[in-house]
């Protein structure tokens, strides 16, 4: 169930060239803005062609630029989920999440133990998600947290091999992203897929992650486990980056 990403892109004016690799764990890539983290995670997902390289999932070639191999998003099979929802407005918070059952790209229902039907995998989600009291409600009647709740439970009913999570709770204030957060934990504990969760706020990399993937000008320069990276940085860029004035209250 692991997941690697060997691949370089060149896009106006900005050039990434990184190789990292992970298990079934909780990654975050972690760094400043414009460090080439989203543009890693949209590849991923096929949004976007790399200029080069390989991504492969679960030993599945998903994109081999030089066998010209490159898996439609569709059929990739992740969960993609970003800062902006992209709820369906004229669906309900039910219908929404159905969509991701029609999306699903091997036609079977969440698992809990043993296969469900499409509905009980829809109740099933609602509950899980806490949001079932909200299955009638269309996006402009619920709240930004419950719409990210949504979001996550339409990329997760479709039984995706890995979630796909670049900053989609950035927009959140604290508490409710501290919530959320609490959410993602439990849903990695009981879907046991790879997430991989785009942030530069290193609070939340530091409590999320298993693997911590740091980003600094389109490069990865050091992984490890959080603790590890922060206790032993390895080059003057990382520990500028992770002492940076937003992110000292992390040492305290």
């Amino acid at each position: 169930m692991g997941l690697s990403v060997n691949i370089r892109k060149r896009l106006n004016g900005f050039s990434m060239d990184v190789n990292w690799r992970m298990e079934n764990e909780f990654a975050v890539l972690f760094g400043r803005s414009g460090a080439g983290k989203s543009l890693t995670l949209r590849s991923v997902a096929g949004l976007i062609r790399p200029d080069a390289g390989t991504i492969i999932s679960s030993g599945e070639v998903l994109f081999d630029y030089a066998a010209r191999i490159d898996i439609s998003p569709q059929k990739r099979g992740f969960g993609y989920v970003s800062q902006d929802p992209a709820l369906f407005p004229h669906m309900t918070v039910r219908g929404n999440i159905e969509y991701g059952i029609k999306k699903n790209k091997n036609k079977k229902p969440v698992l809990k133990g043993k296969d469900k039907d499409p509905e009980e995998s829809l109740n099933y989600i609602l509950d899980a998600f806490g949001i079932k009291k909200l299955g009638d409600n269309r996006p402009d009647e619920i709240s930004g947290g419950q719409k990210q709740r949504v979001a996550l439970a339409r990329a997760l009913i479709g039984r995706p091999r890995a979630l796909l999570l670049d900053e989609p709770f950035s927009a959140l204030d604290a508490p409710l992203r501290a919530e959320m957060g609490r959410l993602l934990v439990e849903i990695r504990r009981e879907f046991n897929i790879p997430v991989v969760l785009v942030t530069h706020d290193l609070a939340e990399a530091r409590g999320l992650a298993g693997r911590l993937i740091i980003y600094h000008g389109g490069k990865v320069i050091q992984e490890g486990s959080p603790e590890d990276v922060i206790r032993s940085p390895a080059s003057e860029d990382v520990a500028s980056l992770l002492m940076l004035p937003e992110n000292r209250a992390v040492f305290y």
